[in-house]
């Protein structure tokens, strides 16, 4: 029992936290610049946090929000998305969300690799099909 505990007491974020349903929108005619969206949950008994986000395909990618300004719709750069111990994170494009900046190519099909990263330096890594529609959607 004293063995598993210690072993628990190293365990980071990224064993704690199971992303569902990531996706990544097909880039318009143009743009170079897209959205990715995902569900985070977490089985952890202490809140962490996603701190950043990196996909081979962009040159960067940020967490964004999205805020209301006097009844007009913002989107504003986050530092950080807070997941509640035992509890869920949602980016969706209603809220929080990733922007993909400096895309060359991306069509619906593809799938593409997204790195998150959080507070405490441990990362997961997730195969993000690219579609239109959030995954639930099109089952």
């Amino acid at each position: 029992m004293t063995l598993l505990l210690v072993l628990n007491a190293w365990a980071g974020a990224a064993d704690h936290i199971r992303v569902v349903d990531p996706y990544v929108r097909p880039l318009s005619p143009g743009q170079h610049v897209t959205a990715g969206y995902f569900l985070l949950e977490s089985t952890d008994t202490v809140a962490h946090a996603l701190i950043g986000v990196s996909s081979p395909i962009a040159s960067a990618v940020e967490l964004h929000t999205i805020v209301d300004e006097g009844g007009v719709k913002e989107m504003r750069p986050i530092p950080k998305v807070e997941i509640p111990a035992g509890g869920r994170a949602t980016l969706a494009p209603t809220g929080n969300h990733l922007m993909i900046f400096g895309v060359e190519s991306l069509a619906a099909g593809q799938t593409t690799a997204l790195t998150l990263r959080f507070e405490d330096g441990t990362t997961i890594t997730v195969q993000a099909p690219v579609q239109m529609l959030a995954p639930a959607l099109v089952r």
